[in-house]
Formats: structure tokens, sequence, C-alpha cells
């Protein structure tokens, strides 16, 4: 089924984890995701070391590009919360 079909049956792609595993760049390319989960542990890292802070703003900037909206959990684990965002339309 073509990717731009899914919508017309109320469906959204979801990436979830967005940074371990398989959730890799290829596949925001490949399946233009309309949502992002970004990994816990990639978010965790972003407040303790610089380099995951520049790569971190790196992949927003990718993803602001490619995704129709993403989210990255809180860093704090109660209460559980998620913070979104919308890309404007370029």
């Amino acid at each position: 089924m073509p990717r731009r079909a899914l919508p017309q049956l109320g469906c959204l792609i979801v990436i979830d984890d967005f940074g371990a595993g398989f959730s890799n760049f290829d596949r925001i390319w490949r399946l233009r995701p309309d949502i992002v989960k970004i990994d816990r542990e990639m978010t965790r890292r972003v407040t303790i070391e610089p380099l995951a802070r520049r790569m971190f703003t790196g992949i927003i900037s990718v993803l602001r590009e490619r995704a129709r909206s993403y989210a990255w959990r809180a860093s704090r684990p109660r209460p559980r919360r998620f913070v979104r965002s919308t890309p404007t339309p370029t």
C-alpha cells in the first residue's frame, strides 16, 4: 500500500524510540513518519553530555523537515509527560 493512501484510511506512521536499535535516519527518509518519538536514553544523555546535546540539536532539525511532529520524554520519570513539537510548514 502506498504511503499516501494511509491518511485516507485514518492511519499515521509513528516511529517509536528513534535513535535506538533499528529506528534510524534511513527509516525517517523512507517512511516520512507523521510522528517520531525519541528514545529516552538519548534524551537522558542530552542532559549530561555536550556531544549528545549537539547531536540532538541536529536530529531535531532533521525531524522538523521530515516529520509532522516529534516528541521526547521529559527528563524526570514522574509524572509521565512528553514534550511535543509540530514543525511549521516551509
